[in-house]
């Protein structure tokens, strides 16, 4: 099995009444859940729960760590309620370092200021010490009470019927797992220092998965009906894992269970794919938690298509707040009127899951500012177009609306909302020399050296063009460069690139240029071997590539989500005159389609857009030689019919998430992979038109 049983079949074994058996961190988890989410979350466990079985080694752990899991809650509110109060210290600092000048030079009334300063940071910091007092230290009210999670735990393993292990079977499942460890068997291997030196377990608690899955399979073996597991630990020795992620539960398990049951069924789930699932055969409504779950794909997804909008919020916010002075210029301005050449990579996201769902994002960032003075007394500016460049964390927070109709693929709109700035600390620097690190690579601006590579490149670009075919010439014209510069090919793609796309204003990493440059040399006749390649027989220097940033790495599909992608067609002569193309496909409805209809012999091309209708069917405009209907009829012949799916990013949000993102989902022959666009779908054939 290399998936999750996909959505119809659980939605059978739901229907079979179940034994549900949720691991230790299901029940921890809701005290990490914020407090809305774990109020959800343990209304739906009630609803199964007379199907919940808890093993006794789920008491024995929950028993042990519910106190430190709440401390540790605790621990981290009371950081942040220590990291606020910093910030107001490091907030007083800074006013009273540029309030300094007017103490200086003895400014008029300037102490009631500094006194007023004083007081007001004072009252903030002692309303934030009693913020602590009345919701962290008693209460935590942000999080579901610890009783509250207590009392839900116990009323289901009071209905559960289990005994302890006695001490000598314990004794064998320890003796035996120390065999199964050895020879990474799972579960429970990766608790193993010697197999993981981040386990911190020692001990006979490193056997705890262990005797767990003993516990189910002992269970298994008296009971006939099927069994979920859920688990929100992801470590390879529960699940099968591609680039990190789990895509399948481990097949020895499924196989040790059927053996050991003699047949009986067991469907092994994350704690994720499980509230998705769940919510889709019970209309449950599991789109906050879903959002906690999944917040860093949907901030990375609003943080993009929003740039604009958050550089026009800085603007306000440095002007309008007057944070101005917080932006060292080398000389005094006291307005921001742009903010040129951004990069934003994200650090932190934290998510406040309400009705709808607020997020908090931190990003690091590099940008041209470029600040003025405007003087009041004579209302005008005495200094314009200061630019200087500057390294800088933000933290911004929007929102995202939460639809309501209980439609699982249309969780949130597809626009957020209430785009706020709420900090931000602003540092002098050289945009050339400084590096932004983010899952798509790394980021830099072009230098002077880039500025050279391409001049040089766009100045010789006629002297070959002229003697050769395109790609041929962009090939000489790489070489041509290389031997100019002593430099590898991939460092000249590199400079021209980085110049090319500031122009564009295209953000691309070192990582993901190096990646089309690979692709790019391929494709215009360079034969790549190594850090080597060859063109016209002759061998050139490559250099080392920037590995494949996990953006750019294609995606496999979620397990039970894979759209296979199919279409059957069929031409449609109207009046013998006109050709219209109608036909069906797999994709969902409301999918995009470009159908284009062409002969180059004929000199025709037409092109229809259409969405998929109900039950798959399609139906193009109707194709005529030009728009006079009475005379303009399609020739005979041959003609390409082509049929191609827009990238993901442009289908309507229901489609989306079918998709998955980049298109992940799709599969079929009618699907390849392209680095930046993802899984793309098109159908390309020949067909003869005669009447």
């Amino acid at each position: 099995m290399n998936d999750f049983i996909n959505l119809e079949a659980f939605k059978s074994l739901y229907n079979s009444d179940p034994i549900y058996i949720f691991d230790t961190n299901i029940y921890l988890d809701l005290l990490r859940f914020s407090k809305k989410a774990s109020e959800k979350l343990i209304y739906k466990y009630k609803d199964l729960q007379q199907n919940i079985w808890v093993p006794n080694q789920v008491n024995v752990e929950f028993q042990k760590n519910i106190s430190i899991v709440e401390s540790q809650r605790i621990t981290n509110a009371k950081k942040a309620i220590m990291e606020a109060k910093k910030s107001i210290n490091t907030c007083n600092e800074s006013i009273m370092k540029q309030l300094n000048f007017f103490i200086r030079y003895k400014f008029d009334n300037i102490q009631e200021i500094v006194s007023k300063v004083t007081t007001d940071l004072h009252t903030l910091k002692e309303t934030i010490e009693d913020y602590n007092e009345v919701n962290v230290i008693s209460q935590s009210s942000g999080f579901l009470d610890k009783q509250d999670i207590n009392d839900f735990f116990n009323s289901v393993y009071n209905l559960s019927e289990n005994q302890e292990f006695p001490i000598i079977k314990l004794y064998n499942i320890y003796k035996n797992g120390d065999i199964r460890y050895k020879y990474k068997i799972p579960p429970g291997y990766m608790d193993d220092p010697r197999n993981n030196s981040d386990a911190k377990k020692e001990g006979v608690s490193i056997f705890g998965d262990l005797v767990l899955w003993n516990e189910i399979l002992d269970y298994g073996k008296e009971n006939s009906r099927p069994i979920i597991f859920i688990t929100s630990d992801v470590k390879e020795d529960w699940f099968l894992l591609k680039n990190g992620k789990p895509i399948a539960p481990r097949a020895e398990l499924l196989r040790e269970f059927s053996e050991i049951t003699n047949g009986n069924e067991i469907c092994i789930l994350t704690s994720e794919k499980f509230i998705e699932y769940i919510g889709e055969v019970s209309q449950f409504d599991n789109a906050l938690i879903l959002a906690e779950m999944q917040k860093e794909d949907f901030a990375d997804i609003a943080i993009g298509n929003n740039k604009d909008i958050i550089r026009e919020k800085m603007i306000d916010w440095i002007n309008c707040r007057d944070h101005v002075y917080l932006v060292p210029f080398n000389v005094e301005i006291n307005k921001v009127t742009d903010i040129e050449d951004l990069t934003m990579v994200i650090q932190d996201v934290a998510v406040d899951v309400r009705d709808d769902v607020y997020y908090r994002v931190t990003f690091q960032a590099t940008a041209e500012l470029v600040g003025a003075y405007y003087d009041e007394n004579i209302k005008r500016f005495t200094l314009n177009d200061q630019r200087e460049s500057f390294r800088f964390n933000i933290t911004i927070s929007f929102k995202r609306e939460r639809v309501t109709d209980f439609v699982s693929n249309d969780i949130f709109r597809k626009d957020i909302v209430d785009i706020e700035i709420e900090s931000g600390e602003f540092e002098r620097c050289i945009l050339e020399e400084v590096e932004l690190e983010s899952k798509r690579g790394t980021f830099i601006k072009p230098n002077d050296n880039d500025y050279d590579i391409y001049n040089y490149m766009m100045s010789i670009w006629d002297k070959y063009n002229k003697e050769n075919k395109m790609e041929r010439a962009e090939a000489l014209v790489y070489i041509d460069a290389a031997n100019y510069f002593n430099y590898p090919l991939l460092e000249i793609n590199r400079g021209f690139t980085l110049v090319q796309n500031r122009a564009t204003k295209i953000e691309l990493s070192l990582n993901e240029i190096d990646a089309l440059a690979l692709k790019r040399f391929a494709d215009i006749g360079f034969q790549i071997s190594g850090n080597s390649c060859f063109f016209d027989d002759k061998k050139y220097t490559l250099g080392e590539a920037y590995p494949l940033p996990e953006s750019m790495k294609q995606c496999f599909p979620e397990g039970g989500k894979e759209l296979q992608v199919d279409f059957t067609y069929e031409i449609v002569r109207i009046e013998d005159k006109y050709v219209q193309i109608k036909g069906k496909t797999t994709l969902p409805k409301g999918t995009k389609l470009i159908i284009n209809f062409a002969s180059k012999e004929l000199m025709y091309r037409a092109s229809s857009q259409v969405n998929v209708l109900d039950n798959g069917r399609f139906i193009s405009e109707v194709f005529m030689k030009g728009s006079n209907q009475e005379n303009n009829s399609i020739p005979d012949g041959w003609y390409t019919l082509e049929i191609i799916v827009p990238i993901t990013s442009v289908q309507p949000e229901s489609v989306q998430v079918a998709f998955g993102r980049k298109g992940k989902n799709l599969i079929g022959k009618y699907v390849s992979y392209d680095k930046i666009m993802g899984n793309i779908v098109g159908l390309a054939e020949t067909i003869e038109i005669q009447k």
